[in-house]
């Protein structure tokens, strides 16, 4: 973080190791998708490959980390959210859904609500990217395996697509 006038003043540290992805070449592992946004005004989430996503509270400094079994052979390439869900992407592992909680930050690294489209069940291909309409409809970039449009089934989440 830099001070008003462009001078260092802090650091937050978002991880103890080193941000790599799994499932690729020794020599590409530290080339992996990364993403940073602001949620709200003073909580950003970014990913950390192979060690899921964090959500960082900048005012209290607080870094809130997705829980280890959150991905098995899966790296968190990126991230969406709308007024419902926080969603991971989430390579091998699939779709990830999370509450979207901005008053406990906690909530949107808890256990998911659901889990879409894990490697062992679907085409060859890995979740890298996804974003929502914040309506009914989720868009998912899955690697080999191409674009996938989905529909909520009951506007909610019951969850299905």
């Amino acid at each position: 973080m830099t001070g008003t006038d462009g001078t260092y003043e802090k650091t937050i540290t978002l991880s103890d190791e080193p941000i790599t992805h799994q499932n690729v070449a020794t020599e590409d592992m530290y080339s992996g998708k990364t993403k940073v946004r602001f949620i709200t005004n003073n909580l950003v989430m970014a990913t950390l490959g192979s060690q899921g996503a964090v959500i960082v509270n900048l005012n209290s400094e607080a870094v809130n980390s997705t829980p280890s079994y959150m991905l098995h052979s899966g790296n968190t390439n990126s991230f969406a959210f709308d007024d419902k869900f926080v969603y991971y992407a989430n390579g091998a592992d699939g779709l990830w859904l999370a509450s979207l909680n901005t008053i406990y930050p906690t909530h949107m690294v808890s256990p998911p609500w659901w889990v879409w489209d894990t490697q062992s069940s679907a085409p060859p291909g890995s979740v890298n990217d996804v974003a929502s309409d914040g309506s009914k409809w989720v868009v998912v970039a899955k690697g080999l395996d191409g674009v996938h449009i989905l529909k909520f089934v009951d506007d909610g989440c019951g969850c299905s697509f």
